[in-house]
């Protein structure tokens, strides 16, 4: 969602504008059979060929150059090198940039739409928003299962991009896993600019493009139980809407954080975005 911005994000949502709230609008839903459908075949890739685009990804990303679909070589060494220099790790406490004083509250436009993360995030960009796509993070291994063929949301984007080589190592992971139960927390992860060098279907680009992320983890609520684990993902959107705000991101690409293997409820989650 953006102020004078879109979110995106799996779902459904209803038109028209808020009772009351003449800064929000929530915009026509952008869904179809046809839609679900082709979403489904894009992201139709074994486990073996998602495995084998993870291990590439990363090769590429630490080699600076990917070879297109004609083999041809493209260079991303400054971008990566650029994404490494403004990555930020930014622990539960961490203190965020000030927001000017002043400054006039925008209309924020709401819209729910099937379409891939990248699809999205994309879409803004191509605009001309400044945009933040929320990574669905694995809270103690940097980018999920993506080497070894796993395929849920944050598996794609590490695939697709260089977005893994922000992420390994971090405290927040060591912090995540000395902690008594898989509860994480609030610790995000902000990587500026990385280069995105791949369709979702794993289909290489001509030229890359860049796009923002902000990493953070859900509660795995079975474990954690439904109760807490909502009120935590509440306190985490806020954090993660705080982190958006405080570094001058106008629009955000958001979706169903938590409610696949980590066992959050989908309404909850959307009630609480």
């Amino acid at each position: 969602m953006d102020r004078n911005n879109e979110a995106r994000g799996k779902g459904s949502a209803a038109t028209g504008q808020d009772e009351g709230c003449d800064w929000l609008s929530i915009l026509p839903c952008l869904d179809s059979p046809a839609m679900g459908q082709e979403r489904r075949r894009e992201l139709d890739i074994d486990r073996t060929e998602a495995a084998r685009l993870g291990q590439a990804a990363v090769a590429w990303s630490r080699q600076g150059w990917y070879p297109d679909k004609v083999g041809k070589q493209v260079s991303i060494a400054a971008q990566v090198a650029r994404t490494a220099a403004l990555k930020q790790s930014l622990a539960p406490d961490a203190g965020l940039p000030k927001v000017p004083e002043g400054v006039a509250p925008k209309e924020t436009r709401v819209q729910v739409s099937n379409e891939t993360t990248f699809q999205a995030a994309h879409r803004l960009v191509s605009k001309g928003s400044k945009v933040l796509t929320l990574n669905f993070a694995n809270g103690i291994s940097a980018g999920g299962g993506f080497l070894h063929g796993a395929r849920a949301q944050e598996e794609v984007l590490c695939r697709s991009s260089a977005l893994y080589l922000t992420l390994e190592g971090d405290l927040m992971y060591s912090f995540h896993r000395s902690r008594p139960r898989p509860d994480s927390s609030s610790w995000c992860i902000l990587s500026p600019e990385v280069p995105v060098f791949r369709e979702d279907k794993g289909t290489t680009l001509d030229e890359p493009w860049l796009l923002s992320f902000i990493t953070c983890a859900a509660p795995v609520a079975p474990r954690v139980g439904r109760e807490l684990s909502a009120i935590l993902l509440r306190e985490r959107i806020q954090r993660v809407y705080s982190i958006a705000r405080a570094f001058g991101y106008d629009s955000l690409v958001l979706g169903a954080w938590g409610c696949g293997a980590f066992g959050n409820d989908s309404q909850s989650t959307a009630r609480s975005f």
